[in-house]
C-alpha cells in the first residue's frame, strides 16, 4: 500500500468514557494504489465512501464496490479493508452505537444530500455535541444514513476451500480474460479451477451451495461492477460493455436494464 497523503486522523475529541462529546467522528485520506485497514473506534459504526478513485471495501464474507452514489456500512466490530486500484480519496464517518442503520455490512445508497453532509462533516473533523449547530447537523446525518436503502451489488465470497481461492483469483483477473454474455466464452474459468485443484463443475456447485448464487451469476455481477467503475470514470457505453465482458453493446444495455432498471447512458449521466 502506498499512502500518498493523510488529510485527517480520526477526530480526537475525548472518547474514553460516557462524557465523550462527539456525535460523529471522521477519517479522511488520500491513497495511492494499495490497501489500508482504517482505525477502529469501538463501539462506533462506520460509513465508508470514496468520492474519487476506484475503491472497494472487503470484509471476510463479501466485497462492496464504492461506485458513485454508494457507501459501505460497516457495523462496529467487523474487520474490513479498503482497496484502491489507483490514486483516490476515502471519507469515513464514525457513528455512535445508537445510530445503527443495518445489523450486517451493506452497500448503501448515498443521496446527493448525504454526500454533501459527509463532505461538510469531514471538513469539520467531528461533530461536537456541545455545539448546537453540530447537534443539528448530526441529527440530519443520522436520519439520512438511517433512511438510505441497500444497493444489491454486494459480491459475496465463499468461506474457504477451492471456491474461495477461485473467487480471489477471479477478482484479480482482468475482464478480458473472463468474457461472459450472449455469444461469448469463459476460457479462463477452467484454468482457474485447475489451478485451485478442482473442476469447473465442482466450483459451480460450491458457489451455488455456499452463496446461493451460481458461478455465472457471480461473474456477471463482478463484471457489472467493473462496468460501473468504467462508466464512473467517463467511459463510453461501448467501452463499459467490453469491460463487462460483452461483445455487443446492445446485449450489455439489455442486461444492465434488467439488473438496475435503468440504462448505462442514464447511469453515466
Amino acid at each position: 500500500m502506498r499512502l500518498t497523503a493523510v488529510r485527517r486522523d480520526v477526530s480526537s475529541l475525548r472518547r474514553d468514557d460516557a462524557r465523550d462529546p462527539a456525535l460523529v467522528r471522521t477519517f479522511g485520506l488520500l491513497l495511492g494504489r494499495g490497501c489500508i485497514a482504517p482505525p477502529q473506534v469501538a463501539p462506533w459504526h462506520q460509513l465508508v465512501t470514496a468520492p474519487h478513485g476506484r475503491a472497494l471495501v472487503r470484509t471476510d464474507a463479501a466485497v462492496f464496490p464504492l461506485i458513485a452514489g454508494s457507501g459501505a456500512w460497516i457495523p462496529s466490530g467487523v474487520a474490513y479493508s479498503i482497496e484502491f486500484a489507483g490514486a483516490g480519496e476515502v471519507r469515513l464517518l464514525y457513528l455512535r452505537p445508537e445510530a445503527a442503520a443495518h445489523v450486517e455490512p451493506a452497500l448503501l445508497h448515498i443521496t446527493p444530500l448525504l454526500r454533501e453532509l459527509i463532505a461538510r462533516t469531514v471538513a469539520l473533523g467531528a461533530l461536537d455535541g456541545r455545539i448546537p449547530a453540530h447537534r443539528r447537523l448530526a441529527a440530519v446525518v443520522t436520519d439520512e444514513v438511517a433512511a438510505s436503502h441497500e444497493i444489491q451489488l454486494r459480491l459475496p465470497l465463499p468461506a474457504s476451500g477451492p471456491a474461495r481461492a477461485a473467487a480471489e483469483m477471479l477478482l484479480g483477473a482482468g475482464a478480458q480474460a473472463l468474457r461472459i454474455g450472449d455469444g461469448t466464452q469463459t476460457p479462463s474459468i477452467d484454468d482457474v479451477a485447475r489451478l485451485c485443484g478442482t473442476s469447473r463443475r465442482t466450483l459451480e456447485r460450491a458457489f451455488a451451495r455456499d452463496l446461493g448464487m451460481g458461478l455465472a451469476a457471480w461473474l456477471r455481477r463482478a463484471r457489472f461492477i467493473d462496468a460501473l467503475y468504467a462508466l464512473r470514470s467517463g467511459a463510453s457505453v461501448t467501452a463499459a460493455a467490453l469491460e463487462a465482458g460483452y461483445a455487443a453493446p446492445s446485449a450489455f444495455i439489455a442486461a444492465f436494464r434488467r439488473e438496475f432498471a435503468t440504462t448505462p447512458g442514464a447511469y453515466r449521466k
